[in-house]
Formats: C-alpha cells, sequence, structure tokens
C-alpha cells in the first residue's frame, strides 16, 4: 500500500501499527519517490516513544522535533553505526566496532546476500534505538534501497525540500548535511577482532587462517520478509536484550525467525522389525508401507503420468520423467519394510516367521535374490490394491495408463535388489581404504547451523570433526593419513527445547575477590544425534595402511567433540565394534546398505540457486532435499588484525547450501558406484570461499511440472 493510503487510513490505531511496519525492517522497503515530505513527517515522529507519539502524521510535533537541535542531534548520532554486516549479532558484548562492506561474490550453489541490495542495519547503543529510525530506517527511492542520510548527503532536492517545508533553514541542512557525510565517511571495516566475536580455524593456501562469521543484514531481513509472507518452515531465536543486538531484532521484539529444516529421520522403534509386524501378520494386514498412499504428493504425480502437463511435446516429456521418478521413489518407500526385514533375516536365521507362505511378503523374503524379478507381475497387482484402500488414490488402482510405468519400476526395483548381492568387488587403490565409524552419539550438538537456520548440524562442523580426527591419527601413526571424503548417516535426531546456562567467566568486581559471574543468556538451538561417518582414508606410497594391529590407534584418536556437543561411541558395556577398516568398497556397502530405514544419508546435492527465492522453490519441488551450512565465503582477503587467534584473519558470511536426504533402501538400490561417486562431502577453497561440496546428485527440474513436488 503506497504510502499515502496508508496516511489517509481512518482508524488511528490501523494507521499507527500500519506505518510502523511499512519502516520496519523485517517488511519490504515501501517506495516513497513523490511522497518526500509525508514520509519525513511520520520518520521524525517515529523518533519519539510509542506512548509519546500520539499521532505518526502530526506534522506540526514533526516541525518542533526537526527544530530542536539537542532532539536532532540524538538523530544523527547514530548515523555513525550503520553497518552492512552486524557484529553484535547474536553477542551484544561486542562494542565499539562496525562493519560495512560490500557483498561476497556470487557463488552458483550457495546462497549469501550476492545479489542483494546493498541494505544498511544500525546496532549500538539500545538507548538510542528510536532515535536511529529518522536517518536510518530503510525505503525504496527510485527503485534503490536508500535511508535519509544517504539521500541528504547525496543533496536529493526532494529530501532537501522536505526539511525546508518543515522550517528547517538553509544553513542548518548544510550543516547536517556535513555531519551525515563525516559519520558516513567512518571506517567500517574493524582493524582488530573483539575478544566477544567468534572465531573458527581453517585450512587456506597453506596455512591456517581465522574466520569469524558475520550476519548479513540485508540477507537476514530478507529471510524476515519471506517467513513474514509464511513462505517457508521456520521457528524463532529470542533474544533477552534486544534493543542492543540492532534496530532488526528490535523491530521484532527480539524474536528472530530462522529457517526449520530438521532431517527427514522417523522415531526408532524398540523392537525389531520381526516383532513390531507380528500383530499386522496376525491381523492379515500387508506389511508395505502404506504411509505414502498419505502423500499429498503423490496423486499428482500419478496424474502427470497419465495426462503430462506442458504445451510441447518436450514439455510433457520431462512432465512425465519427473513423475516417473517420482513414483520410483514413492514405490522404494512402499517395498522398504520388506527389504528390511528380508535383511533381518539373513541376519538372525534362526528367527521364526509369523507369516504363511502364500503371502506376497514371505516369497519377497524367502527367494533367491536370482527369482526376486520373477515377482514384479503379482507386486504390482498388490500395489493397484494398495491404491484402492485410500479414497485420494483410489481412482487410479488399475488405470490402463499406469499398469505398465507401476511394473516396470517394480520390476527395476527388484532387478536392483537382484544385483546388490552379486556384484563384483571393484578393484581399490593399495594407498587407500575406508574407516567405518557407527553408532556414534552426540549430545547438545548446535542444531543452529549459522544464523540463518535451524536443522542439520553445519556441515563446517563435520570438516572440522575430521581435520581433528587427522590429525589426532597422524600423530599416533607417526605417518601421515590424509581424510580425502567423508559419507554421513544421521539414525537419531532430537531438538532439545530450552536454553543453555553458560559457565560462570568473570568475576564481579575486577580488583577485589568476589564471586563469579555468568555471562548473558544468548539463545540458540541444540540437538543429540545418533550417526554413523564413512572416512576415506589415504596415505602415501611408502607409508603403509592401518593395519589391524593399529585398532586400538584408530580408537584413540578418535575425537570427543562434534558441532560443540559431546562425541561418544557406543558404551563398552554394548561391545559393539564401532571403528571398522575396509579395503574392500563392495563389502562396506553391504553393511551401509543394511542400516535402519528409519534414518537417512545426508548427500551432497547440486544445484544453481543463488538466493532464497531460488533455495525455497528447490525445497518445494523434493521433500528429500533440505538445507544446510556448506561454509562461509570471505567478505575481504585474509589479513593481519589485533586479537587474531591466527597469522591471518578474515570477515565472513555463512553460506546455505542444499544436501539430499537419501534413505537408505533407496541408497541401496542405486547401488555401489552411486554412493561412492555420489554420497561423498569434501572441503574445498575456492573463489574466496571455504564449502563442503561433492559430486552431488541433482535431478532435473522442469518448467512444465506445476505441481510443488515434482
Amino acid at each position: 500500500m503506497p504510502l499515502h493510503e496508508l496516511m489517509n487510513l481512518h482508524d488511528q490505531a490501523e494507521q499507527d501499527k500500519a506505518l510502523r511496519r511499512a519502516f520496519a525492517p523485517y517488511t519490504p522497503d515501501i517506495e516513497l519517490e513523490g511522497e518526500e515530505y509525508r514520509a519525513l513527517v511520520v520518520l521524525v515522529n517515529l523518533t519519539l516513544k510509542r506512548d509519546q507519539a500520539v499521532d505518526l502524521c502530526d506534522e506540526s510535533q514533526a516541525q518542533r522535533l526537526v527544530n530542536d537541535d539537542k532532539h536532532l542531534e540524538h538523530c544523527v548520532h547514530p548515523v555513525a553505526w550503520l553497518h552492512s554486516h552486524n557484529l553484535k549479532y547474536p553477542d551484544t558484548r561486542v562494542s565499539g566496532q562496525r562493519l560495512v562492506i560490500d557483498a561476497p561474490p556470487l557463488i552458483p550453489g550457495v546462497v549469501t546476500s550476492a545479489g542483494l541490495q546493498n541494505r544498511l542495519g544500525w546496532a549500538n547503543n539500545s538507548a538510542d534505538i528510536n532515535y536511529a529510525k529518522l536517518f536510518c530506517s530503510s525505503f525504496l527511492y527510485q527503485g534503490l534501497s536508500s535511508n535519509l542520510a544517504l539521500q541528504l548527503v547525496a543533496d536529493v532536492p526532494a529530501w532537501t525540500g522536505a526539511f525546508r517545508q518543515l522550517g528547517v533553514a538553509n544553513t542548518a541542512i548544510a550543516a547536517l548535511q556535513a555531519q551525515l557525510a563525516h559519520h558516513l565517511a567512518a571506517t567500517a571495516i574493524p582493524s582488530e577482532v573483539s575478544v566477544y566475536s567468534k572465531q573458527v580455524r581453517f585450512w587456506y593456501q597453506g596455512d591456517y587462517c581465522a574466520i569469524t562469521p558475520v550476519v548479513s543484514h540485508a540477507l537476514m531481513a530478507h529471510l524476515q520478509h519471506m517467513i513474514y509472507e509464511k513462505r517457508c518452515s521456520h521457528l524463532t531465536i529470542s533474544h533477552d536484550h534486544p534493543s542492543s543486538v540492532g534496530n532488526l531484532v528490535g523491530a521484532v521484539g527480539g524474536k528472530i525467525s530462522v529457517l526449520n529444516y530438521p532431517p527427514p529421520i522417523s522415531i526408532p522403534k524398540r523392537r525389531h522389525f520381526s516383532q513390531s509386524r507380528t500383530q499386522r501378520l496376525n491381523e492379515g494386514r500387508s506389511l508395505f508401507d502404506r504411509g505414502m498412499l498419505y502423500d499429498r504428493i503423490f496423486p499428482q504425480a500419478l496424474e502427470h503420468l497419465i495426462t503430462p502437463a506442458g504445451l510441447t511435446r518436450r514439455q510433457r516429456k520431462q512432465s512425465r520423467l519427473s513423475a516417473m521418478r517420482y513414483l520410483r521413489r514413492q514405490l522404494v518407500a512402499w517395498i522398504g519394510p520388506v527389504i528390511e526385514w528380508r535383511d533381518e533375516i539373513q541376519l538372525l536365521p534362526n528367527i521364526e516367521l509369523p507369516i504363511t507362505p502364500e503371502r506376497l511378503e514371505w516369497k519377497i523374503v524367502t527367494s533367491p535374490v536370482a527369482e526376486l524379478p520373477d515377482l514384479a507381475t503379482e507386486l504390482a497387482g498388490v500395489f493397484h490394491l494398495e491404491l484402492q484402500t485410500h479414497h485420494a488414490t483410489r481412482r487410479f488402482a488399475y488405470h490402463p495408463e499406469l499398469l505398465i510405468p507401476i511394473k516396470s519400476q517394480l520390476r527395476w526395483l527388484l532387478n536392483k535388489l537382484a544385483d546388490d548381492e552379486n556384484r563384483p568387488s571393484p578393484q581399490h587403490a593399495a594407498t587407500s581404504c575406508y574407516l567405518h565409524l557407527s553408532g556414534l552419539r552426540v549430545y547438545d550438538a548446535l542444531a543452529l547451523a549459522n544464523p540463518y537456520l535451524c536443522g542439520i548440524p553445519s556441515l563446517s562442523a563435520l570438516a572440522g570433526f575430521c581435520h581433528d580426527y587427522e590429525r589426532r591419527l597422524t600423530a599416533l601413526l607417526k605417518r601421515p593419513v590424509r581424510f580425502t571424503g567423508v559419507s554421513w548417516y544421521l539414525s537419531h535426531y532430537h531438538l532439545l527445547s530450552g536454553k543453555s546456562l553458560q559457565e560462570p567467566l568473570s568475576p564481579m568486581h575486577a580488583r577485589e575477590v568476589s564471586a563469579i559471574r555468568r555471562p548473558g543468556l544468548i539463545d540458540s538451538k541444540y540437538c543429540d544425534l545418533g550417526m554413523d561417518l564413512v572416512i576415506a582414508l589415504q596415505v602415501d606410497d611408502e607409508h603403509p595402511l592401518p593395519s589391524a594391529n593399529e585398532q586400538d590407534l584408530l580408537q584413540a584418536a578418535f575425537p570427543s567433540r562434534f558441532a560443540g556437543g559431546c562425541l561418544h561411541p557406543p558404551s563398552l558395556y554394548e561391545g559393539k565394534p564401532w571403528c571398522s577398516l575396509y579395503t574392500n568398497r563392495n563389502e562396506l556397502f553391504n553393511t551401509l546398505s543394511r542400516l535402519p530405514r528409519t534414518g537417512c544419508w545426508v548427500y551432497p546435492y547440486q544445484s544453481r540457486i543463488s538466493n532464497l527465492d531460488d533455495l525455497i522453490d528447490t525445497l518445494s519441488m523434493d521433500r528429500r532435499v533440505r538445507p544446510v551450512s556448506t561454509g562461509y565465503v570471505f567478505l575481504d582477503e585474509p589479513r593481519v588484525r589485533a586479537g587474531s587467534v591466527e597469522k591471518c584473519h578474515v570477515y565472513a558470511e555463512s553460506a546455505l547450501g542444499l544436501a539430499l536426504c537419501v534413505n537408505p533402501v533407496e541408497m541401496r538400490l542405486y547401488g555401489n558406484n552411486h554412493f561412492f561417486n555420489h554420497g561423498v562431502w569434501q572441503l574445498t577453497a575456492i573463489n574466496r570461499a571455504i564449502l563442503m561440496t561433492g559430486a552431488g546428485n541433482m535431478e532435473q527440474r522442469h518448467g512444465a511440472m506445476q505441481t510443488s513436488e515434482l
């Protein structure tokens, strides 16, 4: 709604709320070209506290305030603390520093503030938060994001004329412009690092470099816009002293919203499959997973197979191909429980099967792998019967256009399952092997992967764990060992509630014996994890691989921290071999492919996203895709700074990327080569960035597909 319409609202309470929202940083900027005088009146009145500003459109009150030298001086001073990246977020103890710098370079596949309009925020003394609204509030002017300070320094006639219209003399306007220009020209890149600013170490170009992650005001504000419009899943981070953190946090009352995308992990059952399904078998019910019938996108996929969307022949072909891929994934989920049961019976051959031989499930579980493809026709018939049991899919049962696609996809799945155990072992280099760490538990890991995202812990933490492990192992083995890649399986995920109480750090009185006080609470999100890791390990030609006699050293070098949490291997009382070396890929894959289907593998996902809108659109197309924190993109070149924990230091933005959460049954059916080629993460330093990347998995997304998941 244009500004003049907001000012003409008859209900004063509604008008006040609308005007404050129009100039708030969590809403899109309002265009003010041609509305300079009206806007100036509102901005001047916004500098008063809410109980003092009875009417934001009161021109006489605005005239009195703008000609009050003391009040105007209070409004000018905050301009010195405009920033592009907020150094006080989330720790308000950082003081005396601000950062105004260009957005980082655009890197396809990750989301930063690159490509967004340069938008300035404010953070300093909380007592000045209202005074800062006059010159620091963002708005659109001639299509560009700006604020009143920038407009006056640029000597835009419309704005200087608005001040004259409020009775400000030309000499006062000139003096005001000079003051603003002085504050805006002040140094905006700190020469030292605050002791309260976070620093993380990374190996970069032959040496360690300290990185301080900072929050982009433009990206955080844009994220609040999208969440305000209810375009994505989110949760709230609370700040106890919001006005001290900045104008964005203060405007939302300390309730900053972040993306919330936990990994798609089911709650694991305490009983194994045979025990948990006995009742279903006794009642004569199906053992296949009927949960996929309740997926609201599944009927749309079947509809696309019957009548592909698109105007051209190529669009219809692409639409059908995307729908076929979606059907395959749903069939994998449907048949997954029976495949898991088959694996369990192979591990426990003496278990009694509470099922009659006439049932299809019996045939799949007990048939030799070579005979599994022969069951495709019968399996397709059972699937069509399942479609009949749900009102949303009933009309697709035995549809002529679906008979062949469903049967062909089921035959493909059974063929892949049959090939699984007969696949020849690939040749493997004598200088490399794989380390499988199984049954690991992490307590109080940081689920707030970066300031914009809560969900899967940061991939930077995964890289840090591997680097720490590599250094420890090299020291114990007394020969160089390199970790060249890591695969990540999550078996359990539980987001913790409440805030963590920090440890006491500083004395109440500096020069006398006194009690130790705790720092202020900084809200974050933590989680408990269960996971497996597969690490590709490589040595030089002249050095041998770790042997079975060095198993104790592999375990002794195991780090105790992951993503800020406590990392534990399985208890000694469990008696499980949790640290295993494999030189045979086929043997390792045979073990990994039988992990519980309640968990998921976190694969790299290749994409060309470059902004939040692309990221949200991609998430809506495929529910297996999750946003992740992939690393850091530099804002400047590494340089010497006082207070740095390393010789060189750099400020950087946290990068948002994408990962593909793959069900173990789906991972198994795609095969050995696909896993080792596309399921491995590697740390790379490219284009002034340190990112976790991989060969990735990218499925074609076509414009002909109009539904959100296809």
